[in-house]
């Protein structure tokens, strides 16, 4: 009785024995079980399985009826010509990305360990797409607005010696080159496109390496050590400022080459990076 009334609310609900079976937890033998009378459902799984009908345990028990058996045996035999004249499909792997099953194999897309479907796979895709655009763009407007900082800079800085001695009319014309070759070297680097960036950062990281100091243990041989120590120093600074402005005069004369080509990779191809 009971086994009937699991089955006839169950058709009722248009639910296969695997639905119920997954919402209860348990195999779809176990239902089948069931429903045959083999074995009966623990008070517990009775009252679960009243939550999901929506009745009361005392008509899953059989102790009160709302179907008519004649309405039962038509359900069951609808059933019975569903199941044969269309088979459950049995899927062949699931998307761990939303989690429905897969049933076509040209529908599995593999991305390392990972299994996606086709339509979350070209979803991403999209979005990876997308994220790369903004990406390029972000830096394309970063470049143009650093580089006409930095040449506004060095611009200001060549008019405000434009009156000195020092200012001939050659060395004018040089210092306004050079202040707009710097909008194309930052512009480069920014970019990130390109190889006038990592160029210069290598210039300008060359330096000399001193000897090791032998020296006495007495007052005299102290004294020039530590004299030695602040003369090394200082050259190391000297050096770091003159191969700093190396490598901005290189890499400055560089960029005027490079920025044409850097500029419309990042138009046409915003996904290239010099450092993938």
């Amino acid at each position: 009785m009971i086994g009937a009334n699991i089955k006839r609310l169950r058709l009722k609900h248009e639910m296969t024995q695997k639905n119920l079976a997954d919402k209860l937890f348990v195999s779809a033998q176990a239902v089948s079980r069931w429903e045959n009378d083999e074995v009966e459902p623990s008070i517990g799984t009775i009252l679960e399985l009243a939550k999901i009908f929506d009745v009361t345990a005392d008509e899953i028990l059989g102790l009160e009826s709302k179907e008519i058996p004649e309405q039962a045996l038509q359900e069951e035999k609808n059933e019975k010509t569903y199941q044969t004249e269309a088979p459950p499909r049995q899927f062949l792997a699931v998307c761990e990305e939303c989690n429905n099953p897969i049933y076509e194999s040209e529908e599995i897309v593999r991305i390392g360990n990972k299994v996606l479907c086709s339509k979350c796979h070209q979803s991403k895709e999209e979005k990876n797409r997308s994220e790369v655009l903004r990406i390029g763009r972000n830096r394309r407007i970063r470049a143009f607005i650093f580089g006409t900082l930095a040449a506004v800079i060095f611009l200001s800085a060549t008019f405000s010696m434009w009156n000195t001695a020092l200012a001939e009319t050659n060395m004018r014309i040089y210092a306004i080159a050079f202040s707009l070759s710097m909008f194309t070297f930052v512009s480069c680097c920014f970019l990130n496109n390109n190889f006038v960036g990592l160029m210069a950062l290598k210039i300008a990281k060359w330096s000399i390496k001193f000897p090791a100091l032998i020296f006495t243990l007495d007052v005299d041989g102290c004294l020039w050590f530590i004299a030695m120590k602040l003369l090394s120093f200082i050259l190391g600074i000297v050096i770091g400022i003159v191969m700093f402005i190396l490598a901005l005069l290189i890499g400055g004369l560089v960029s005027v080459f490079v920025y044409p080509y850097a500029i419309i990779t990042n138009i046409k191809h915003p996904e290239k990076s010099y450092f993938d």
